[in-house]
């Protein structure tokens, strides 16, 4: 990598995963690998399923709203300011129960995820896939499905029937 990375506000790739809104700040391919950082405005209820990264980092830091995050058996409640990571290996998700968007940044490293991230934004709306292709996913971005998001957990919407 030979040149800066600049990306004023509101710039950066885009990518819509339901009503949550993402911008890649910083891809893999510009950081010779070393992170990818994504900001998002998460919608109301919108979040992953619990989920396990083999080899990266995942953070969080909360700008505006609220972001719950599950770490391990941990499930914390950022605002403005707060700040969580998820070591490779350790299951962790997040999911905004509030009704305004939260505004998050979210970095990975090493990096690996930004093409992840577009793919999810090219799926149809609604739940995830599932079976052969959902795991055809996870294999290709060296990532595990380990649970279901927190407002299955917290009984704020129906789990898989």
């Amino acid at each position: 990598m030979t040149e800066s990375i600049y990306r004023p506000s509101g710039e950066g790739q885009a990518v819509d995963i339901g009503p949550s809104k993402w911008l890649i700040k910083a891809a893999s391919s510009e950081t010779a690998g070393a992170c990818d950082v994504f900001e998002g405005r998460v919608g109301h209820l919108e979040g992953p399923p619990l989920h396990v990264h083999k080899e990266q980092m995942d953070m969080f830091y909360v700008v505006s709203g609220r972001l719950k995050v599950q770490v391990g058996d941990k499930i914390l409640d950022l605002g403005p300011g707060d700040f969580a990571g998820a070591p490779a290996g350790v299951p962790h998700t997040y999911a905004n129960v509030e009704v305004e968007p939260a505004h998050v940044i979210n970095m990975m490293a090493p990096g690996g995820f930004s093409d992840g991230l577009i793919e999810v934004g090219t799926w149809p709306p609604g739940p995830p896939p599932e079976g052969e292709e959902l795991e055809a996913f996870a294999k290709k971005y060296r990532l595990e499905i380990v649970g279901p998001p927190i407002p299955v957990v917290l009984g704020l919407v129906g789990g898989p029937a």
